[in-house]
């Protein structure tokens, strides 16, 4: 039987429990947060956590094969906190770090998806401009240039609205994926939530890849448009040529 106890403020974090001083529950029922520097920190993925009644008051202990110092003995003040402490612990510890860096990388994966379109999009206004540019000083024609001008507004507006529609699907997808990592907590409904939400997933990036798919042809048909202002712009440099003749 332990005879010698200290006391611990605890909280869980996922599929962690956070240990700190007694003194530590003040400021967190004050602050309504928690410090992020706990004296200790114990991984609770796929741990055993169970009832032990040799500590001599309501206690449990958390075991697992990877604890070098042996078993993790608690102990609450009585027995309906004991019990409530291993509910919650043991629905923590059906929380793998694989499963719990799934959301994480998705996210990361949205972010890098937005960064590159943002990238392609700036590179496609400025060749446009570039090409605006060249043509004022090549032609000096004020209607081919008012025309151009206008494309390439039309063009930097639906561009500006990809992207924004874009990030509001990021942040939403974000936002389904954190939710489905805090509900890994309830044992089948969790499991069943998180399915739910890397579906969602998969057809988001589908519709990134198809929103892709729209603005390569949007590019496609700007080009062609480009060449036929080309092919129209020589023949009427021939026709002056020939009335100078």
């Amino acid at each position: 039987m332990l005879t010698r106890w200290t006391e611990r403020f605890c909280v869980v974090k996922e599929s962690f429990l956070l240990y700190y001083d007694k003194s530590e529950k003040r400021h967190y029922e004050s602050k309504k947060m928690f410090n992020i520097h706990p004296k200790g920190v114990i991984p609770l993925a796929n741990c055993s956590i169970e009832k032990w009644d040799d500590t001599g008051k309501p206690g449990f202990k958390i075991t697992h094969a990877s604890f070098k110092t042996g078993n993790l003995v608690m102990a609450a003040r009585n027995a309906d906190e004991r019990d409530n402490w291993i509910k919650i612990l043991q629905e923590c510890s059906k929380i793998t770090w694989n499963n719990a860096q799934l959301g994480a990388a998705q996210i990361k994966q949205l972010e890098e998806n937005t960064t590159r379109i943002n990238k392609e999009r700036t590179e496609y206004i400025e060749k446009l401009q570039a090409e605006a540019e060249a043509r004022k000083h090549e032609a000096g024609k004020k209607e081919e240039l008012e025309i151009l001008s206008k494309k390439l507004e039309e063009e930097k507006s639906a561009m500006q609205n990809i992207a924004n529609q874009f990030k509001a699907e990021k942040e939403m997808t974000a936002q389904e994926l954190l939710s489905a990592v805090e509900s890994m907590k309830k044992l089948d409904e969790e499991r069943t939530n998180l399915d739910a939400a890397s579906k969602q997933l998969e057809e988001n990036l589908k519709k990134v890849a198809e929103e892709k798919a729209r603005q390569e042809e949007a590019l496609r048909k700007q080009q062609e448009e480009k060449e036929k202002l080309e092919s129209k712009l020589t023949d009427e440099e021939k026709t002056m040529y020939q009335k100078q003749l």
